[in-house]
């Protein structure tokens, strides 16, 4: 429980960083550094504890994932930042994020999936805390309601199916795939809303095919 409270906490504070860096920054800087750094701190974790054993095939998959989430995530943007700033709203992504990846794949077997009732309450309490604080309106309108349902539904699920791959095998290997969602945003955004895929999207979605297929192999 704990440790989903830590997760609930990270992710609250990581997707706060990445939607003021979208707002504020240059997002082709912040979006790669917040989309490899949360997929890399897990990995790195994993690797200086020795939870994880990875093949050469595996690895190489690996570093390919990396690859293809920083260049999937490479979006235009009209607002003018430094790099200083773009780099630390994306690394603020980046720990929040890999926070909540990392405290997910800390929870025993035998917790089931309370660990993310926890995520859940503790993330709520921290961002109702963040919009009372600095004076934002808590009510939801009505016209977006059914869509943040969607979302919370969505986003829950992929939590508990993260939770479950971490369990049955490498902790690594779950955050670098679950980190590559970029990849199906903008596939979405391209088939639903028309819009045009740049050159080094649609290479980081290859890629990102790629690095599946290799770790699949092994």
């Amino acid at each position: 429980m704990a440790w989903g409270a830590v997760a609930g906490v990270g992710g609250a504070g990581g997707i706060l960083s990445i939607y003021a860096g979208y707002a504020r920054a240059s997002v082709a800087i912040a979006a790669p550094v917040a989309g490899v750094g949360a997929a890399a701190l897990p990995a790195l974790v994993a690797a200086f504890t020795g939870g994880d054993s990875l093949s050469a095939v595996a690895m190489a998959g690996v570093a390919t994932g990396l690859v293809a989430i920083a260049l999937v995530s490479m979006t235009e943007t009209a607002v003018e930042a430094s790099v200083g700033s773009s780099l630390l709203y994306g690394l603020g992504g980046a720990v929040g994020l890999g926070l909540l990846l990392l405290g997910l794949a800390q929870t025993g077997d035998d917790a089931g999936m309370w660990p993310l009732a926890a995520a859940r309450f503790a993330g709520f309490a921290a961002l109702l805390m963040v919009m009372l604080g600095t004076r934002q309106p808590v009510a939801v309108p009505r016209s977006v309601l059914g869509y943040v349902v969607a979302i919370a539904v969505l986003n829950t699920t992929a939590n508990a199916l993260f939770i479950l791959a971490a369990r049955a095998g490498s902790t690594t290997v779950a955050a670098v795939v679950t980190s590559m969602f970029p990849a199906v945003t903008v596939i979405w955004a391209w088939r639903v809303f028309g819009e045009r895929l740049r050159r080094v999207q649609v290479m980081g979605v290859l890629l990102a095919l790629v690095a599946v297929g290799l770790i699949a192999i092994d």
